[in-house]
């Protein structure tokens, strides 16, 4: 019997209220509901139990590195067992991380049922977020371009080489109604975006203010989707200094620093309120 381990996993992951997670229990579990027998499962458990342990820990490994938090981490005296990751911190931070996890599984399906329009207006939310000033969504249009830009602004006092160091954002956003791939086709166009607007050609020079066409000031590129990326687009972008932002990090972004209580209602984020939100921004 031939098993995806990718969507083994899943499945492992999927609507899990537990606290913990018995890795080898749960695999025969899922097994048997594939038809196995018991002694079948038990003896394919054996075989997978590595393999999807290797898988998670990339898992959480990668969410780390961009920033965003596993829903689940290993216990720290038996790796077969996955602890739920708010309640493995310290019980003032328990309500916070729960809340952001909550949260951000409920923006990432509303950006789902949201408008390319007002996918555009969440690029923006999300720069504005990470302190880019001045930030406005052009007039482009839902076939690519420019879509966001603005101004990254390092006023800090903590190190002199930051102070006073401005820097040109541009984003492009796409937007996936199902979560799914943004492509490398779609992250090329923006390389010859990109390119067109430090030439000074092409539709950039009829969205973006001429003092921002004109600068001298370094540009950095930001390519927003609320679904993922695969290898080769992850090259294209780190081979044109294009940063990424996936649909995991853009809504832990807004569940964690974005002020979401004006949208709550009956404990959850109301989608109308949101919706009116972005389309006021």
């Amino acid at each position: 019997m031939k098993i995806q381990i990718k969507n083994f996993i899943d499945q492992l992951f999927n609507n899990r209220d537990s606290k913990t997670i018995n890795i080898p229990n749960e695999t025969v579990k899922i097994l048997q509901n594939e038809g196995l027998s018991e002694l079948e499962a038990l003896e394919e458990s054996d075989k997978l139990v590595k393999r999807i342990k290797r898988i998670i820990d990339k898992k959480i490994r990668d969410c780390k590195n961009q920033g965003i938090i596993p829903k689940y981490k290993f216990d720290k005296s038996n790796d077969d067992i996955l602890v739920r990751i708010d309640l493995s911190v310290e019980p003032p931070k328990e309500k916070g991380v729960r809340r952001t996890i909550e949260w951000k599984e409920q923006i990432s399906e509303i950006i789902k049922r949201i408008s390319w329009q007002e996918f555009e207006k969440v690029c923006k939310l999300v720069l504005e977020i990470n302190n880019i000033r001045d930030c406005k969504v052009t007039r482009g249009s839902r076939d690519g371009g420019i879509d966001v830009y603005g101004w990254l602004k390092c006023n800090t006092k903590s190190r002199r080489i930051f102070h006073d160091v401005n820097i040109r954002i541009i984003g492009q956003g796409k937007h996936r109604s199902n979560g799914g791939e943004a492509s490398n086709s779609d992250v090329s166009k923006f390389v010859t975006d990109i390119d067109k607007l430090r030439r000074k050609q092409g539709f950039s020079l009829f969205v973006l203010p001429q003092e921002f066409i004109d600068s001298p000031l370094p540009l950095i590129p930001i390519f927003i989707t609320n679904g993922y990326y695969r290898g080769d687009t992850k090259i294209t972008a780190k081979n044109n200094g294009i940063i990424l932002w996936n649909g995991e990090q853009i809504s832990e972004d807004i569940a964690k620093y974005f002020d979401l209580s004006i949208f709550i209602t009956n404990g959850k984020i109301d989608e109308d309120k949101l919706k009116d939100y972005l389309n006021n921004l």
